[in-house]
């Protein structure tokens, strides 16, 4: 067979492809529309929803009694005020402890005491007691001073005993 002349081929022949161009460009297209009006719908709902919790809140507002308020008010109050009585107890209750540990820290060790009286609350001590020797009541004399649990201290009525040793009264004033 012969070969086809180049007039049949325009007129006949080999047609030209299609462009494949506007069928990309209307698929793009059609997505994009389609996200679009997904958006769009679900902005709507998520408006309307909001509208909804508006118009709940506002109702809720308008129910809402001035009295219920007030009580809940006054019932955190109260609430507030129980914790602070709490906190100040228990405050109260460790301050013994700690002006006892102060007392200790700064006492030397060959020194007793047999009778105290104690002020928590002003943090002053009145205690009597004895030490072995008048060296030794010097000595916590020295600590005393040295020591910066101790506001100020007054050693008085001091006396020798029966024994060598030392009585006297100590008025002691502890640090905050």
């Amino acid at each position: 067979m012969p070969d086809i002349s180049l007039l049949q081929q325009e007129n006949y022949g080999v047609q030209e492809e299609e462009s494949k161009i506007p069928g990309f460009i209307s698929t793009i297209a059609f997505v994009v529309m389609i996200i679009v009006a997904g958006g769009y719908a679900a902005l709507y709902t998520y408006d309307q929803m909001l509208v909804k919790k508006t118009v709940e809140i506002n109702e809720n507002i308008k129910n809402l009694n001035a009295g219920e308020v007030t009580d809940t008010v006054d019932e955190l109050k109260k609430l507030g005020t129980q914790a602070k009585i709490l906190k100040e107890l228990r405050e109260i209750h460790t301050a013994p402890t700690q002006l006892f540990l102060a007392i200790e820290q700064s006492t030397h060790p060959a020194i007793s005491f047999n009778d105290a009286a104690i002020d928590v609350v002003n943090k002053k001590i009145k205690m009597k007691g004895t030490a072995p020797s008048a060296a030794v009541l010097a000595r916590q004399a020295e600590i005393y001073a040295e020591d910066g649990n101790t506001a100020s201290f007054l050693v008085e009525n001091i006396g020798y005993g029966e024994k060598p040793a030392v009585s006297f009264q100590l008025s002691m004033d502890i640090k905050n």
